[in-house]
């Protein structure tokens, strides 16, 4: 059996004491910030007029412009949303890709998107020094041949997320 001398004893007891000296105390901080929830409100409906369509399919955007058989008689414009929440933070926008416009049995695809003008990136915005920011839904519609007459009404979700 080995015996540790005293001086042995008290070499390892100042070791320790030097380890535990070596310790620092740190005081860190936590911070968190609450934004004001976001609140869309739309301005103004997405609206692709009013259309005259002929024996031959095509298309018509939020802006009046047609290919194929379709004219465009007025009324088509974007659609206008406001977004408000805090001050100068980034926040992304998401719509349904398509929309069902009806009318009875009878039926329209819309295709949409947001307007690239209207956003910083594709769905990533921000509000301004107010807190607000207003973006546009486009799209382009879908009319058949001798698509039959009707007032054609469908919906769209529009979300924003911090």
């Amino acid at each position: 059996m080995k015996h540790l001398s005293a001086l042995h004893i008290l070499a390892m007891g100042a070791a320790a004491l030097v380890a535990a000296s070596d310790a620092m105390a740190l005081s860190a901080t936590a911070t968190a910030s609450v934004v004001t929830p976001l609140t869309l409100a739309q301005t103004t409906a997405l609206n692709f007029g009013t259309l005259a369509v002929s024996g031959t399919a095509g298309t018509v955007t939020a802006y009046g412009a047609t290919t194929g058989g379709v004219t465009e008689l007025g009324g088509a414009t974007p659609a206008l949303f406001t977004a408000t929440g805090s001050p100068n933070t980034n926040f992304t926008i998401d719509i349904d890709p398509t929309s069902t416009l009806t009318s009875g049995a009878n039926s329209m695809t819309a295709t949409l998107s947001l307007n690239a003008s209207s956003i910083v990136t594709t769905g990533q915005t921000a509000t301004n020094a107010s807190g607000q920011q207003t973006f546009n839904v486009v799209g382009s519609l879908a009319v058949a041949a001798n698509q039959p007459t009707g007032t054609y009404n469908g919906t769209y979700n529009v979300t924003a997320h911090y």
